[in-house]
């Protein structure tokens, strides 16, 4: 066989397999969402073309080590070849939770991409200001914990993904934000600057509070052009 035809050849079965390759997105909520808050957000997504799940756990009483280890053995069975996240607050620290248990796995597919929206990555003083109260810590339950900037948390122990990460906040375009008690501009509940990773493909900036960014247009049609694109440039 030529040259020629072993390239020919090489280029049709690489186009082959790409094309029957399977993909899935795993969309997930945060602290104190539920699956209807994400409705809109992966329905976008789905009609974007994309295999999509709406993950949904109960954030009060299932610590996010748990809900993990469960997204872990669905995936598992699921069984695509590539997957990807779209996350919202805390759920994007149970995708980096997850990320310790496919350490010494041989079986989990190759994460593609995360597009997080508001993820408190080095938590929120929100949190550090309700904590303290027990009765604040009773009502909102095992997880809040997880959103402290206390380091002894275990934030700080979660592992980086080493995937094409896009990052969505929220701002208000003014010196406060929507909390006039947080110091910088933030979406109420997440300082921007204590999101940041610092390995993010891009950042996008929508001026929106913290629950209502998975509602909005722009956050969706933000979140399909990273996933398609690694990008946030509508075009």
């Amino acid at each position: 066989m030529s040259f020629k035809r072993k390239v020919i050849l090489f280029l049709i079965i690489t186009i082959s397999f790409n094309m029957s390759a399977s993909h899935k997105i795993y969309v997930i909520h945060g602290h104190g969402g539920n699956r209807l808050l994400m409705h809109k957000l992966a329905k976008n997504i789905q009609n974007a073309g994309y295999e999509t799940e709406n993950f949904g756990y109960p954030s009060f009483t299932e610590d996010i080590v748990h809900v993990s280890e469960r997204l872990f053995r669905k995936i598992t069975t699921d069984n695509y070849d590539t997957i990807s996240f779209v996350t919202h607050s805390m759920g994007a620290l149970i995708v980096r939770n997850l990320y310790k248990l496919i350490q010494d796995s041989t079986d989990f597919p190759v994460i593609n991409k995360i597009v997080m929206i508001a993820p408190p990555n080095k938590g929120t003083p929100v949190a550090d200001f309700f904590y303290p109260c027990k009765i604040c810590r009773f009502l909102l339950g095992v997880n809040y914990v997880h959103l402290t900037t206390n380091d002894n948390t275990g934030l700080n122990s979660l592992p980086i993904p080493d995937c094409e990460i896009g990052l969505i906040l929220g701002i208000w375009g003014k010196k406060h934000g929507y909390n006039p008690f947080l110091k910088s501009d933030s979406d109420g509940y997440i300082l921007p600057e204590r999101a940041i990773l610092g390995v993010e493909k891009d950042i996008a900036y929508v001026k929106a509070g913290h629950t209502s960014l998975t509602q909005k247009k722009k956050v969706s049609q933000l979140a399909v052009n990273f996933l398609k694109y690694s990008n946030f440039s509508l075009k």
